[in-house]
């Protein structure tokens, strides 16, 4: 089992490194492509960008101040930055989030009919819950967009906790922690998806109390109550944003090949995780289903997921959107058997008749797109429908903020040199690979969409914090060799 653990990461690992430098390459060309010269405000963000990693970093080094108190302060500065965002770009319900919103809206008012029939969220019942949250918020404190970006601004807040959390949990050190925090505080999309409308800024607090609840587990001989708590909250993230399962797999790829447990044993901990985790989801469909808000389960619309795969495998639409395959449901009258035969036949046909080489170019650009915004296309759904833009528009600040994400691409192909560390002293950090490595393969397949990737943004803050630690590392290392060269030397003199 070891020689297969070794050869498993090593596989993994290897694949990263190239991934992460197409991915650097390509983060690189879009940076050149949103540069429209270096303008007063462009070099104003970039020095105020400055000052606040400054800032960060030095509240890190204070000495002087406790644990307790340079966390507070660290999340206190991310709070800041999203309320500027904030403030700075009024964001409005547009697409596909207008549609969610209007949809609460009537919701409050007995208004049931996007659920129904072959309406919006009768073919996409996973965005159900989304609907039912937002409901229940303006219900409570009014209809205005406002509150439900106040809820995200909270639950952003809860991110970045969560995160330093887990990176506590996943390195043991204070400082490294405390980079992973202050990396989650200036994270592009953390900041600029408050003001959207988006299942994510719910579901990601929910999926990575999960992984910290997981990590907790895996350390107490795989608690049984802790991974039946980590499945619950990943069931109730996956209400929101319905992409947990990648999770799952996560979850169980680690138990079998990484612990050292009985077969028996790492059977049961799985079974535990898988069922808390359907549990939810089965449970949340019911009572939808009950209420008389639904007609469909939460796992099977009017539509046929395939379609969401025939979107992605358009090579002239690069994977995007596109009014053609959009359209082949309603063609066939929303025939669920008989959208789903057709839109197979097309893949299987775009599959088959298009060159290798192509496909390759395809699916490499349909990568870089992917991953390789650093705001995860978050400034153009936070200005899409903007009653106010202020001076952080996006042609002041994509260039910032893909400088920005490059460092952060770097620091995290780095940390996949740090070997030793990785397989032997901290094996836990494997699961967040095998976790982007789901992720990745998800989306090769599914619509392309740079939103899509938000959900999993947290895990290169991660590999980032483990880049720094490498680099770090390894100045320490050099330090003590030239320490230790200077003091044979002085005795050789003596």
């Amino acid at each position: 089992m070891r020689n297969f653990k070794n050869i498993f990461i090593n596989m993994v690992i290897n694949t990263l490194k190239i991934l992460f430098l197409v991915l650097f390459c390509g983060a690189g060309l879009l940076t050149i492509s949103f540069s429209k010269g270096i303008n007063l405000i462009t070099f104003l963000s970039i020095i105020i960008f400055a000052i606040v990693m400054f800032v960060i970093y030095k509240t890190i080094k204070n000495k002087s101040l406790n644990l307790k108190n340079k966390v507070i302060i660290i999340i206190f500065i991310g709070m800041i930055l999203r309320i500027l965002w904030l403030i700075n770009v009024n964001t409005q319900p547009y697409s596909d989030f207008e549609t969610l919103y209007n949809g609460a809206i009537a919701l409050i008012n007995n208004d049931n009919t996007l659920f129904t029939g072959v309406n919006y969220i009768a073919r996409f019942p996973h965005l159900s819950y989304m609907i039912v949250y937002m409901a229940v918020i303006m219900k409570l404190f009014g209809q205005a967009v406002l509150t439900i970006k106040i809820g995200n601004l909270i639950f952003s807040i809860i991110t970045m906790y969560l995160i330093y959390k887990v990176s506590l949990e996943v390195f043991e050190e204070e400082n490294l922690a405390l980079v992973s925090l202050g990396i989650s505080a200036i994270f592009a999309p953390m900041i600029t998806y408050v003001g959207v409308l988006a299942t994510e800024n719910i579901a990601i607090p929910f999926y990575l109390a999960s992984i910290y609840f997981f990590i907790k587990a895996i350390k107490k001989d795989m608690s049984l109550g802790l991974l039946a708590l980590s499945g619950l909250l990943l069931g109730i993230g996956n209400l929101f944003r319905m992409v947990a399962v990648i999770m799952v797999i996560a979850y169980v790829m680690y138990i079998l090949i990484f612990e050292d447990k009985k077969i028996i044993s790492k059977i049961k901990s799985s079974i535990v995780i898988v069922i808390m985790f359907v549990s939810v989801l089965v449970s949340g469909s019911f009572l939808l289903k009950s209420l008389g808000i639904t007609e469909v389960h939460l796992w099977k619309g009017k539509e046929p997921a395939v379609t969401n795969i025939l979107k992605g495998s358009n090579i002239e639409s690069f994977g995007r959107f596109n009014d053609e395959d959009a359209a082949i449901p309603e063609k066939y009258n929303y025939d669920y058997d008989k959208v789903k035969d057709v839109s197979i036949e097309i893949i299987k046909e775009r599959l088959t008749t298009t060159s290798p080489i192509r496909l390759a170019i395809f699916y490499g650009g349909k990568f870089i797109g992917q991953w390789g915004q650093g705001d995860m296309s978050g400034i153009s759904w936070s200005e899409s429908g903007a009653e106010k833009i202020g001076v952080i528009n996006s042609e002041n600040s994509k260039v910032v903020v893909q400088l920005a994400y490059i460092s952060i691409i770097s620091l995290s192909f780095i940390s996949l040199f740090n070997k030793k560390r990785i397989i032997y002293e901290n094996k836990i950090i494997n699961l967040f690979y095998i976790i982007l490595c789901g992720y990745g393969c998800f989306y090769l397949i599914s619509e392309m969409q740079g939103r899509y990737a938000y959900i999993a943004c947290w895990l290169f803050i991660i590999f980032a914090t483990s880049g720094v630690e490498k680099v770090f590392d390894y100045k320490m290392k050099k330090r003590l060799g030239e320490r230790n060269e200077h003091n044979i030397s002085s005795g050789a003199m003596l």
